[in-house]
């Protein structure tokens, strides 16, 4: 809801927001023309951005990055190549592109919602769960919980050792 409120935002405040930056007339209308395809891709980059997040969160971050290679390097980036650059399309069809591709990635991103083997993953937040208090109550010393060093820390002590 607050993506599709700042979009609208966007989207009213057009010459306002783009004479902030400039008066020149041509980058006006080369604004008016892409405006409205860069408002609906600012609402769904953001759906994608909570949709990625949450599939990460469950530990499907695999099929994730399988879904937007497929539709982002296999498909997208080569169509954008042909029609807009080898083809002559240009910057304006680049910007009708976009926001259908971020459609197909997002819809692949719903399909790994339903085709989750949700019976699993709920076993893998639970491993992983019961690994992390294992490691939590195991990792008592002199009546305290010893800290477990964040990964700066691990690689700068490595580093420290293997320079002597």
């Amino acid at each position: 809801i607050v993506a599709i409120l700042v979009s609208s935002f966007v989207y009213k405040y057009q010459t306002w927001i783009v004479s902030m930056f400039t008066t020149d007339e041509k980058v006006f209308e080369g604004c008016e023309k892409i405006w409205m395809n860069v408002c609906i891709y600012n609402v769904l980059l953001n759906v994608f951005c909570i949709s990625r997040g949450i599939l990460s969160a469950l530990g499907l971050q695999w099929r994730t990055a399988a879904v937007m290679f497929a539709v982002m390097w296999l498909t997208t980036i080569p169509a954008i190549v042909w029609f807009c650059v080898l083809r002559g399309g240009g910057f304006y069809l680049m910007w009708k592109m976009i926001p259908s591709s971020y459609v197909v990635l997002i819809a692949g991103l719903f399909m790994c919602f339903i085709t989750a083997d949700w019976q699993a993953v709920g076993d893998g937040i639970r491993t992983r769960s019961e690994k992390t208090e294992m490691i939590d109550t195991t990792a008592v010393s002199v009546n305290r919980k010893k800290q477990l060093p964040d990964e700066e820390t691990h690689i700068y002590e490595e580093l420290r050792a293997y320079t002597g």
